[in-house]
Formats: structure tokens, C-alpha cells, sequence
């Protein structure tokens, strides 16, 4: 009896420990809150993982880490609960997507280390909300100069690589009239939360180009003097002053 104590004793013991090495996190920007639990020694994400929508209180994305990386089915909803799409990270497998693509539509498919236009069966895409993009404009509080003095526009363009984990690489600046603000873009992007499902082609995954467009305008309703040709992987953010 005291030996079989001692067993489940030493169970629980171990359980509980295991418990202590890792601490529950709620991180909020503007507009939503994660909430997960990270490793105390490795400061990776574990387990179970949700994003709250602040303002109606929706569940918006549900999902499991682990050592740091999505693993299974993460789930993503719209904010009338709705699903909008479901991704098993393990098989790098789109389960489900709303439709929400011309079936005419191309993209920057990776082919032998380059990007060419292909059709794919589901286009990559973001499941962050615009506020999220909103909420790294808004924490960006810093304008160049240029800006300021009362140039009419300044235009950055940025690329990135969607991998067929979902991550986003390759982040760099393709045109940039001002360095502070490239550099600030940069930042802005590369805040922007891991929300991408890869574009898939023949049930899988595979990396696609796309770009972001940031344009800024010193006075409302003035023409920023470019022309951008509207494109599924291109997305303009228009800033005015």
C-alpha cells in the first residue's frame, strides 16, 4: 500500500512540475488578446492557444504549440462565429476554406527557387483582421521628416515569401522613398501576427510571393501620383495625415 503510494505520489509530482515550468500569457493590442502558455526555460510557446476578439468577445482563432511551433488543426473564425478556415499544420493540409477566390486567379507560385504565375487550388491567406494591421500602424508613432515638412506622398513596397508552414520570410523592401519609413514598414510588418495560411496547390502547401503597398498622404483626398495595379497578392495601406 505504501509502496503504490509512493508511485502516484511521485506521478503527481512529476505532473506539477511539469505544470510550474510553464506560465499562462495574455498579450492585447488594440483590438484582440492572445492568450497562451509558455515555456519558463525556453521561452517557446506550448499548448493550447486563442485569440479573443476584444469588442465582442469571439473566439477568432484556436490552436496548439508546440517547442514553438503549430501543430494539428488551428481554427479561425469571422466575428459572427462563422468558420472562415481550418489548417492541420502536421500534414501542411488546408482541411477547410469559405470561398472567397476567382477561380481565374494567379499567384506567385515558387517553382526551382523562383516565383511565377500559377494557379493555385486556395490562395494563401491572412486571417488576421484589419485591425490587426491597424494596431501595428497606430503603435508605429514615428513619421519621417519627410512627412512632416510636407511632402505629398511617400511610397514603400515591401515583399514577402508565405512558406508552406506559414510563416513569412524573405521580408524586404522592393522600392522605399525614405529609409526611416522602410525601415519603419519592415517593423510594422514583421509585428504583424503569424495568421497566414499557405496557398495550396494540388491539396498542398506551397510558397507564394506577395507584396504590401504602403502610401501615405499629406492631405485627405490628394492624389499620391501612382497608379497600382490591383492584384489577389498585392494590398495597398493608405495612410492620411
Amino acid at each position: 500500500m505504501n509502496k503504490l503510494f509512493l508511485i502516484v505520489f511521485s506521478f503527481c509530482f512529476i505532473g506539477l512540475a511539469h505544470g510550474q515550468k510553464l506560465r499562462q500569457k495574455k498579450v492585447s493590442n488594440y483590438f484582440s488578446t492572445e492568450e497562451f502558455k509558455v515555456d519558463k526555460e525556453t521561452g517557446l510557446r506550448e499548448g493550447s492557444y486563442t485569440k479573443i476578439h476584444d469588442y465582442s468577445g469571439i473566439v477568432i482563432v484556436t490552436g496548439q504549440y508546440e517547442h514553438g511551433k503549430k501543430i494539428g488543426v488551428w481554427r479561425y473564425y469571422a466575428l459572427d462565429d462563422e468558420l472562415l478556415a481550418s489548417f492541420d499544420y502536421d500534414r501542411l493540409n488546408l482541411v477547410y476554406m469559405i470561398d472567397i477566390m476567382d477561380p481565374k486567379s494567379e499567384f506567385p507560385v515558387e517553382k526551382n527557387g523562383s516565383y511565377v504565375l500559377d494557379s493555385v487550388d486556395s490562395p494563401a491567406f491572412f486571417l488576421g483582421m484589419d485591425e490587426d494591421i491597424a494596431a501595428s500602424i497606430v503603435g508605429n508613432k514615428k513619421l519621417p521628416k519627410s512627412f512632416l515638412n510636407g511632402k505629398d506622398y511617400i511610397l514603400a513596397v515591401a515583399s514577402f515569401i508565405v512558406q508552406t508552414d506559414g510563416c513569412v520570410g524573405d521580408l524586404k523592401i522592393v522600392r522605399g522613398d525614405d529609409s526611416q519609413i522602410n525601415t519603419d514598414f519592415l517593423n510594422m510588418l514583421d509585428n504583424l501576427p503569424d495568421l497566414w495560411i499557405p496557398a495550396t496547390q494540388k491539396g498542398r502547401a506551397v510558397a507564394t510571393q506577395h507584396f504590401y503597398f504602403l502610401v501615405m498622404n499629406n492631405v485627405k483626398g490628394e492624389d499620391p501620383g501612382v497608379t497600382i495595379v490591383q492584384k489577389p497578392y498585392v494590398k495597398i495601406l493608405s495612410i492620411v495625415k
